[in-house]
């Protein structure tokens, strides 16, 4: 099982869409800095 540690719907939806087992735990961090 995968951890993605980011709230991005777009790279949550990347995973489901290739099927891979994965559990999204919310990550604060600003990717703009």
């Amino acid at each position: 099982m995968l951890i993605l540690a980011s709230s991005s719907i777009s790279r949550a939806n990347l995973l489901k869409t290739a099927k891979i087992d994965f559990r999204q735990v919310s990550f604060d961090y600003d990717e703009n800095l």
